[in-house]
């Protein structure tokens, strides 16, 4: 009896930490068209380098992908160009490049304290703050970024219907 207690316990204790250290997601991001450099994409988090891959800018050929899984300074996602469609699977760290532009065209946007639209607003995104979001975590059907708007810092939660993942369109 003894052991069958411990079996379950341990099992109990693996399904909770797993859960808090992996936490799954779906959302969709760009990598920054300004941004020159290699995106490095591993195996693993701190693991092996499987791909390196850049713009296309001869072809304006952009990097989009789509993140499934969190995990500290990682994202483990499916990395793609945005016009010949090869794809990559992995983990990449997480960087100032990597991420969403806001949909605040002509009305101001609100970033919350939590992935809901009733929880507390956090910063609000003007139309005129046109740049690119870095992506920080993301769950279902939203994104939590940090934008810099004027030498300020702005954070929060950002619903996948204000934001736009589309390097070619200001998706109007």
């Amino acid at each position: 009896m003894l052991k069958l207690g411990l079996i379950y316990l341990f099992l109990f204790f693996k399904l909770i930490t797993h859960g808090q250290s992996n936490p799954t997601c779906s959302c969709e991001g760009l990598v920054d068209t300004e941004y020159k450099g290699l995106v490095n994409v591993y195996d693993k988090p701190n693991g092996t380098v499987k791909a390196q891959l850049k713009h296309d800018l001869k072809n304006e050929d952009y990097l989009v992908f789509k993140i499934e899984e969190t995990l500290h300074d990682y994202f483990r996602m499916t990395i793609s160009y945005s016009i010949n469609g090869k794809l990559v699977s992995g983990w990449v760290k997480k960087a100032k490049y990597l991420g969403t532009y806001p949909r605040a065209y002509s009305e101001p946007l609100q970033l919350y304290s939590k992935p809901d639209n009733t929880s507390t607003v956090t910063s609000i995104i003007n139309p005129e703050d046109e740049k690119i979001a870095q992506i920080l975590r993301c769950v279902t059907g939203w994104t939590y970024i940090r934008i810099e708007i004027k030498g300020q810092i702005k954070e929060g939660w950002l619903s996948s219907s204000d934001q736009c993942t589309n390097p070619y369109s200001t998706c109007n």
